[in-house]
């Protein structure tokens, strides 16, 4: 879509959103190494609700995720990149300097990896740093990944202290967080065809 976004001439924004358990498959690393490599204008949002990636997150990665989106930094990089395009040995090396340092305080060097400038984690229930860190890398070029982090169920009690059982649930009772009792009519009716095929 960021492709023919690009071809077509619109100044349409690409947006993907994933979550942590679907960004191990196969596909999406492929998805993700192509975009990366054609360098598409896209942005990615991983949510990462079971902290299996990085559990880094409070007001310091917030506040380095807005200056990473910004535009001085992102100017300060771009420029960087036009000046020592002519100086190869030099332009690695800064290069491996800002994803080691990138690297000691972001978890991003696998996105970075892929050809993605990484930008988080960043709390997802903070809906004003969110919102200003979505504004900020709103216009940055290539590929950009947001990692924000959400507790499944936030907000209501019962899904906060099990979030595994409340994944997914079926119509239910709020007010006393009761869920229907399970349906096992499709259980019997498989074991009595089981019964009668044998």
């Amino acid at each position: 879509m960021a492709v023919a976004a690009e071809r077509e001439g619109k100044n349409r924004r690409t947006v993907c959103v994933i979550g942590d358990g679907a960004i191990t498959a196969g596909m999406a690393f492929e998805a993700m190494n192509h975009a990366g490599d054609i360098k598409a204008d896209m942005l990615v949002i991983l949510n990462d609700n079971e902290m299996s990636i990085s559990e880094n997150v409070g007001a310091l990665n917030n506040h380095l995720a807005q200056l990473l989106s910004g535009k001085l930094y992102s100017s300060l990089r771009e420029g960087g990149k036009k000046v020592l395009s002519g100086l190869p040995p030099i332009k690695e090396l800064v290069k491996r300097t800002e994803e080691h340092l990138k690297g000691m305080v972001v978890p991003g060097t696998l996105f970075e990896e892929l050809g993605f400038n990484y930008i988080g984690p960043v709390d997802g229930h903070d809906v004003q740093g969110l919102a200003a860190t979505l504004k900020n890398m709103r216009d940055l070029k290539g590929p950009q990944l947001l990692h924000i982090m959400t507790k499944k169920g936030k907000g209501y009690a019962p899904a906060e202290k099990d979030p595994i059982s409340w994944h997914a649930v079926p119509k239910f009772d709020p007010a006393s967080g009761t869920l229907p009792k399970k349906c096992r009519w499709l259980t019997h009716l498989f074991q009595n065809f089981w019964r009668l095929a044998v």
